[in-house]
């Protein structure tokens, strides 16, 4: 029988931290100095949204990031499983 002083520790719930989405890190290290940080596009550099992202196609979009487009430089020191975060990433933004 619990004392009218005792009470129970109250239950700490950690709450969970916001987890960026995989390839979020690398656009913004990669894509976001010249394509702008929501990739709203820059200056010379074209914004990178969904219809455009769509018109590229997998493959294509793959080797513009790997190879280079223009004046885009290329990354092909990237991981295959980075260029795929990547590439799901700015599919899905």
């Amino acid at each position: 029988m619990a004392c009218e002083g005792d009470r129970a520790e109250p239950t700490v719930v950690p709450v969970p931290v916001a987890v960026a989405a995989p390839g979020a890190d690398l656009s913004a290290r990669l894509c976001a100095r010249c394509h702008g940080a929501a990739q709203e596009g820059k200056e010379d550099a074209p914004a990178l949204d969904a219809v455009r992202i769509a018109t590229l196609g997998d493959q294509r979009l793959r080797q513009s990031i790997t190879y280079g487009k223009g004046r885009m430089k290329g990354y092909a020191a990237l991981t295959s499983q980075e260029l795929e975060e990547l590439v799901a990433y700015l599919q899905a933004v």
